[in-house]
């Protein structure tokens, strides 16, 4: 999968440019308390996005001009691939764009990568990040206890 593929996939906005994904993006980005305290505490944030997108692909979405949010699809083994995705709050104030590009994406991941199982992990607390993964397609296949780095439950969610 190529980047000018997977953009030419994307539903297209004049306040939104997709760029290939750089760990300085990440860094730029107002994040929650809460988006870090649900990534790994071995390794920075940066750094550990850099080692997925080096495993797949990855895409940073610019809102007008500034990242707003970092995704990818890591290739677990053949057939299965796991989607990531960090964002800002103010992404929210276009959700039903972003709905729409995190739909076009995921399908696009799903042909171009030969997927027979596409997955994430969505922390069981956020509630409105459980919804909406609910909402683009994905089911939830159960609750992994105490899996997150700050013990936090998570659900394992999939596409088929």
């Amino acid at each position: 999968m190529s980047f000018p593929e997977i953009v030419a996939a994307l539903p297209k906005s004049p306040q939104f440019t997709w760029l290939p994904f750089n760990s300085g993006h990440v860094m730029t980005m107002d994040l929650k308390d809460s988006e870090y305290s649900t990534t790994s505490k071995i390794m920075p944030l940066d750094s550990m996005l850099e080692a997925q997108a080096q495993y797949g692909h990855a895409i940073t979405a610019l809102l007008n001009g500034k990242p707003v949010a970092v995704f990818g699809t890591v290739k677990i083994w053949e057939g299965v691939g796991e989607m990531w995705m960090i964002c800002e709050e103010r992404l929210r104030e276009h959700k039903n764009y972003f709905t729409r590009a995190a739909i076009a994406y995921r399908d696009y991941t799903v042909i171009a990568g030969n997927l027979h199982r596409l997955q994430i992990t969505v922390r069981c607390a956020d509630l409105r990040a459980v919804r909406w993964a609910l909402f683009i397609g994905f089911e939830i296949d159960g609750m992994m206890k105490r899996y997150g780095p700050d013990q936090s439950d998570f659900f394992m969610m999939s596409r088929s």
